[in-house]
């Protein structure tokens, strides 16, 4: 079975021709039926859940020390936490790319890896809170392919499943190496 290509040429998606259907008179209808008053329930909605994270990361906030935060941030100086964030950034966006690799129908460009940089930051930190054991982003990330780009849920899964199952198997190498690593430094030092 091959997977049909899908002509990208005119990359419009579908999100912006949502954004371009706002404004006509049939916006009702673009919408999928959803009235004004429903839109601006939904926009309310958002702002109470604003708060509430407002609300919540203040409580955090007061609940850690920041003494002890601060000072280990100047212990690291402000080289050392710019390495560790342009450290992480460029594993991220490695990620990324090597998700973006495994839809085979999308163009490997800059745009399409930004697309994908950020479907997949919104998934990590959907799998950050909600404990669903790292798994809970990845049917955001699907339902953000499917209506934002306009992948389908098949190649969205196929793609989650292949990209999560490389990760995995190159964790799983790091960790060899290192377990083999240590066991040689301790088989060594006994000698």
């Amino acid at each position: 079975y091959e997977i049909p290509k899908r002509d990208w040429s005119s990359d419009v998606c579908s999100s912006d021709l949502a954004r371009r259907s706002i404004g006509s008179a049939s916006s009702s209808a673009a919408h999928g039926g959803i009235t004004s008053d429903r839109r601006g329930s939904v926009k309310y909605l958002k702002i109470i859940y604003l708060l509430l994270g407002f609300v919540l990361l203040a409580g955090i906030i007061h609940a850690i020390d920041l003494a002890d935060v601060m000072q280990r941030v100047v212990q690291l100086g402000l080289a050392g936490f710019g390495t560790i964030l342009a450290i992480h950034f460029v594993a991220f966006l490695i990620d990324s790319f090597t998700w973006q690799m495994t839809v085979t129908s999308v163009p490997l460009d800059g745009r399409w890896l930004f697309r994908f940089w950020v479907v997949r930051m919104v998934g990590e930190a959907f799998n950050l809170v909600i404990p669903a054991a790292g798994f809970g982003g990845e049917p955001v990330k699907m339902v953000m392919l499917k209506e934002r780009f306009g992948l389908s849920y098949r190649e969205g899964t196929a793609s989650l499943v292949l990209s999560r199952t490389i990760n995995m198997i190159s964790l799983m190498a790091f960790l060899a190496i290192g377990l083999d690593r240590k066991s040689t430094r301790l088989n060594s030092s006994h000698v």
